[in-house]
């Protein structure tokens, strides 16, 4: 009974719980879960095929705690997970990215915004942003035509899914260096058609930062 009346207490004073494992926490993410993520030995992904961006990194494999914990982020609503999620990107974009000098996500389409109510790479990009002190132009990229899921589509099919599918504003590109954000990387192909979108609106060059790898 007094354990029942320990664990209320938790849950009053931490209305959240952990993303990965339940336990009580006020950020999404307990600090032991967070402790046993991984950080991928090269966060430098290396892509057979040449994409219109000029790196790409990301932190973490798709796996285990982490996969879980995104897939709260994007289906459960753990919104304020980017404010654990985003500082961990950012130090890695300090360590590899240093000439950007503006962040953007990979927008959705309104479609799937409008069902889902936010976009999870949005608001990554926001937190990695705030943390670089770097201007969020998120809102001037957009998709520009809709596209099939990504994850439901074979590996060839799905460059032509994607193709031409983004814009942006090139009065707010122009001359930047951008670091281009979204949630998880695995093939390439949607984050190198926003990239060229961001190179046709005059970016002089994009790094491309995911939370996660696909591997």
């Amino acid at each position: 009974m007094f354990r029942g009346i320990l664990k209320g207490l938790f849950f009053l004073l931490f209305p959240s719980e952990c993303a990965s494992c339940g336990a009580p926490s006020a950020s999404g993410f307990c600090r032991g879960c967070l402790l046993r993520l991984r950080p991928l030995e090269e966060p430098l992904c290396r892509f057979e095929e040449n994409f219109h961006f000029d790196r790409a990194l990301a932190c973490f494999p798709y796996e285990g705690r982490l996969r879980k914990a995104l897939h709260a982020f994007k289906f459960g609503r753990r919104r304020h997970l980017n404010a654990v999620l985003g500082p961990l990107m950012a130090r890695l974009a300090q360590r590899h990215a240093d000439r950007v000098d503006a962040v953007a996500s990979v927008p959705m389409d309104r479609g799937a915004f409008k069902a889902r109510g936010f976009n999870q790479a949005e608001l990554l990009s926001r937190a990695v942003a705030k943390d670089l002190g770097l201007p969020d132009l998120s809102r001037h990229v957009r998709r520009v035509r809709a596209a099939r899921p990504q994850h439901f589509l074979p590996a060839a099919e799905r460059r032509a899914n994607v193709a031409g599918g983004f814009g942006a504003r090139p009065d707010a590109f122009a001359g930047r260096h951008v670091l281009l954000v979204d949630d998880v990387l695995t093939t390439g192909h949607t984050a190198s058609e926003c990239a060229k979108a961001l190179k046709t609106s005059g970016a002089v060059s994009v790094t491309v930062l995911a939370c996660a790898r696909a591997v």
